[in-house]
């Protein structure tokens, strides 16, 4: 009586394809797939090697691919569950809307390759290929991005939360309107990187170089950025409500319209930058550097800027009511118009700054907020 395996090799040479097969437990190693149709064919803890070219549909559930040869595969919609796929070649190959869970890609090379609205779930792509791959509108959910090449990649309205991106190479890439919620930004190459309109609200990213990024209209709220370097990234209404960056270094950022309330930048550095309408409400900027920084008609509304260093800063029309300016200095800044109700000046330098129509305490709103009924 014949084995499966020796069934299915007399079928591939009668008829060729392997449509709608259902194979479960059998090795096909050494079995020429390469021009074996496979539409729509379920394979179940399966071992496979050479090539294959077209698979549209396929299942592949706990199969071992590994290496195995898929360039130029038409993999459209298929489905791969817990299966081992480190080092295969999948360049060029079509992964339209494929599913992806649970399996190991590790060091693949999938360079150039449509995966569009694929569907990735806890899978390895480590040190994986991923140059010019178009992921648009891809999710990799809580995926191990970790040394992966993707440079070149296409993630505009990919979702991308939970992964670990530590070590990932994104020079060059277009990230736009994508989620990043919760990812592993540290250590990842950025260089001449564009993440616009992308959620990254609580994201890793301390002491992570964001250098000359374009971050433009970005959400971090809630992230972990304590020592990062955003020197000259242009961060236009971009989000850090309630984000770590003490200690973080924002040299000439265009961070106009940006929103700072409630963070905490501790012992960060602004100088030079551009900060026009940002909100820093509630915010901590306990020693924070601002030295020549314009930030005409920002709002410092509650924030502790105590010992923060505004020197020769662009400070017209700013508000600061109620914040702490404890002996923070504002030597030759231009506080024209400020308005400073119940601020705390207290031991602050003020040599010459330019104060005209500076608006102070207002008495009548100081004493109706401290009325008290009955």
């Amino acid at each position: 009586m014949s084995t499966q395996r020796e069934q299915l090799a007399e079928q591939l040479a009668a008829d060729g394809h392997l449509v709608d097969a259902n194979i479960t437990d059998v090795d096909l190693r050494g079995l020429s797939l390469e021009q074996v149709e496979m539409t729509g064919a379920k394979l179940v803890r399966c071992q496979l090697d050479g090539a294959i070219r077209s698979a549209a549909g396929a299942i592949f559930i706990e199969c071992d691919l590994s290496g195995i040869d898929a360039r130029e595969a038409n993999l459209c919609q298929a489905v791969f569950e817990r299966c081992i796929m480190s080092r295969a070649q999948l360049e060029q190959a079509d992964l339209l809307e494929a599913t992806i869970n649970e399996t190991n890609l590790s060091e693949a090379v999938l360079s150039g390759a449509m995966a569009a609205d694929a569907r990735f779930s806890d899978a390895d792509l480590s040190s994986t290929d991923l140059r010019r791959i178009n992921l648009r509108g891809a999710a990799l959910v809580s995926t191990s991005l970790a040394g992966a090449d993707l440079r070149g990649t296409n993630l505009s309205g990919a979702q991308l939360n939970g992964c670990d991106l530590g070590g990932a190479d994104l020079r060059q890439t277009r990230i736009e309107q994508a989620s990043l919620e919760g990812a592993d930004l540290q250590h990842v190459k950025l260089e001449e990187t564009a993440i616009t309109l992308t959620l990254c609200e609580g994201a890793k990213g301390a002491g992570q170089c964001f250098d000359g990024c374009d971050l433009t209209n970005c959400t971090f709220a809630e992230a972990d950025l304590a020592g990062a370097s955003f020197d000259g990234a242009l961060l236009f209404q971009t989000s850090f409500e309630n984000a770590d960056l003490e200690k973080a270094s924002l040299r000439g950022a265009d961070a106009r319209f940006a929103n700072f309330s409630g963070a905490d930048l501790s012992g960060a550095t602004m100088d030079q930058a551009k900060l026009e309408e940002a909100c820093f409400e509630g915010a901590t900027l306990v020693g924070t550097q601002f030295n020549g920084a314009d930030a005409e008609r920002a709002r410092f509304v509650r924030a502790d800027l105590s010992s923060a260093n505004l020197s020769a800063a662009q400070l017209c029309y700013c508000d600061f009511s109620y914040a702490k300016l404890h002996k923070a200095l504002l030597c030759d800044a231009n506080l024209l118009h400020a308005n400073m109700h119940r601020t705390d000046r207290s031991e602050a330098d003020f040599g010459g700054a330019h104060t005209h129509g500076l608006r102070d305490t207002d008495p009548a709103l100081a004493a109706a907020e401290d009325f008290k009924p009955g």
